[in-house]
């Protein structure tokens, strides 16, 4: 089944929730095999030309994107054993993997502080909108027909339920064991024999690789803000396993969950080395703080979006200046580049000139993590902080050159605080619901009318117990986000660095661990793990749970299928 879209334009003003979405030329194809007694066969891939995307909240953008030339390609992998034994130890193991593959072009994205919590609001306010356009369609259709129309039930508890579950699963990430309990055992429609109880191996792997990828981070909580930080990746590649399966473990009846993850990061990974001995590489990965100057203004509110990257990208720098113009290393492209530019200096788009610095400039690299989990048969508590799941990891990294690293300690404190302040942005708006959810039996201050001064006295004291218990509350959320316990058996983190000073020249290699201690790393042993494992490994693992799920529960007979939704009723 194929199916094909020329151009599409979603655009939405005036409300409370705006922004436009553009697409060129989207393309998907799938194919199905399904036969009885045979493994069965899905594969899924959507082509896309190029899509720009901005999202509007309460009248200020708030995210901007360009995607160019993007190709996914989903497909599953099954080797169920066919043979019926009598003894389950002597059959061979059943595998049902997931594959994914999604590669690009050009890849930019700009946010701001502010990004991640008017995402969650949006999110919400989207929510609650379609749920009472659907509520109010069923009463509409149920005037028409003889089915009567119940209205729904307050979701007070459902959402606090909620809040709790993603309040656990962020603390324990246990993506595998109720996929197991899903898959392993039940019966596929497509065989005579269930899956086998014990002998389930399930996993996946997803591969990640572009050209150019650019991220700008405004250090404020807007686009107007006067400094922003840029990175910029030179083909970047990202290859993730992982497979998981039951496993006993001494001294225990029930099984556990045995995961093994690996990532696997390479830059520059479609570089030729076609220069001549000793000379210089140029950056693969760049990490630099931009400046606006004064006499310049940012775009107007009804810019576009290439205004937009134009004008975060503009810089002094020659090196880093190709990132404005990706297009221009294409042959093709090159007469239309030359005419936009024109065209753009009369209009005054490209005029910027922006005060550029370099923090960091990183060579073509490796780096391979491996983590391996155990996971218990029952969710540990957070109050036990003798049973924290552990986590053993191994890290290994190889660079070909030298990493550049500024000489000046204001630009590294400028790229920490600006990594700080996104970071408690997310936590308090992921964990604003199991905050505010104690909030209720506060009695604000303005509402006491005693004249007396020692009861105004005995309110204050109050209050300020309750702003250390809220601050108590604050830090035990924010350190529970991870409960897992991480212990790195193998660390080879030892890459030379180069200081840039600003005479232009590169003075001799200095300690790595000082200048991570600098940004924030004091045990980047264990700080640098937990930082691949949450913001790659745990992201993609869960992807590739949920597909093998919903994949499994879509072929399993439907006998059995009633059967368990009966039970879980």
């Amino acid at each position: 089944m194929s199916v094909g879209l020329g151009r599409s334009k979603l655009d939405s003003k005036g409300g409370v929730v705006g922004g436009n979405i553009d697409v060129n030329t989207l393309e998907m194809v799938s194919h199905i095999s399904e036969h009885p007694n045979q493994q069965p066969s899905h594969k899924i891939q959507i082509t896309m030309g190029s899509t720009e995307a901005r999202v509007d909240y309460m009248g200020s953008s708030i995210l901007m994107g360009v995607f160019s030339n993007a190709d996914l390609q989903l497909q599953d992998e099954w080797k169920v054993s066919m043979c019926s034994t009598v003894d389950a130890s002597l059959s061979e193991k059943s595998e049902i993997f997931v594959h994914g593959d999604l590669q690009w072009d050009i890849f930019q994205v700009i946010i701001s502080r502010s990004t991640t919590p008017d995402l969650i609001k949006i999110g919400m306010k989207l929510q609650e909108f379609f749920t009472q356009q659907f509520d109010t369609s069923k009463r509409a259709l149920s005037t028409w027909g003889p089915v009567h129309y119940m209205p729904p039930k307050a979701p007070i508890v459902n959402m606090e339920k909620g809040s709790a579950e993603l309040y656990m699963d962020a603390a324990h990430h246990r993506h595998w064991p109720d996929v197991l309990k899903v898959v392993a055992g039940c019966h596929i429609s497509l065989f005579q024999m269930p899956l086998p109880e014990d002998a389930v191996q399930l996993g996946g792997s997803m591969s990640l690789h572009g050209n150019h990828m650019t991220l700008a981070c405004f250090h404020g909580p807007n686009f107007r803000s006067k400094s922003w930080a840029l990175f910029h990746l030179e083909e970047p590649n990202i290859a993730f396993w992982t497979e998981a399966q039951k496993v006993l473990e001494d001294g225990s009846n029930d099984d556990s969950t045995y995961i093994v993850q690996t990532l696997d990061f390479h830059l520059g990974h479609n570089t030729m080395v076609t220069k001549p001995c000793g000379a210089l590489e140029s950056p693969m990965a760049t990490i630099t703080k931009i400046t606006r100057r004064r006499h310049e203004n940012p775009p107007h509110g009804v810019a576009s979006v290439k205004e937009w990257f134009n004008y975060v990208t503009a810089m002094r720098n020659e090196e880093l200046n190709l990132l404005r113009n990706v297009d221009a290393n294409n042959p093709e492209s090159g007469a239309a580049t030359k005419s936009s530019s024109l065209l753009s200096g009369f209009r005054g788009s490209s005029s910027y000139n922006h005060e550029s610095e370099t923090i960091f400039a990183l060579p073509r690299m490796q780096l391979d993590f491996k983590s391996i989990h155990v996971q218990d048969p029952e969710e540990p508590s957070l109050t036990d902080s003798s049973n924290k799941p552990k986590v053993e990891c191994s890290v290994v990294t190889e660079f070909t050159d030298h990493i550049c690293v500024t000489m000046d300690a204001e630009l590294i404190m400028f790229l920490h605080d600006l990594v700080s302040a996104y970071l408690k942005e997310k936590e308090k708006a992921l964990f604003a619901p199991r905050i505010f959810s104690a909030r209720p039996g506060q009695k604000s201050p303005t509402v006491v009318h005693d004249d007396n001064s020692t009861e105004k006295n005995k309110d204050k004291d109050k209050d300020k117990e309750k702003d250390k218990d809220k601050d108590k509350e604050d830090a035990i959320n924010y350190t529970t986000v991870d409960w897992r316990e991480f212990m790195c058996n193998t660390w080879h983190l030892e890459p030379t660095l180069r200081l840039i000073s600003w005479t232009g020249r590169k003075i001799d290699p200095v300690g790595v661990d000082y200048i991570l201690q600098k940004l924030g790393f004091h045990h980047a042993r264990t700080t640098i793990p937990k930082w691949l494992q949450r913001g790659v490994m745990d992201p993609l693992d869960k992807v590739l749970s949920v597909l093998i799920k919903k994949m499994g529960t879509a072929l399993q007979d439907e006998k059995e299928k009633k059967g368990r939704e009966k039970d879980e009723h």
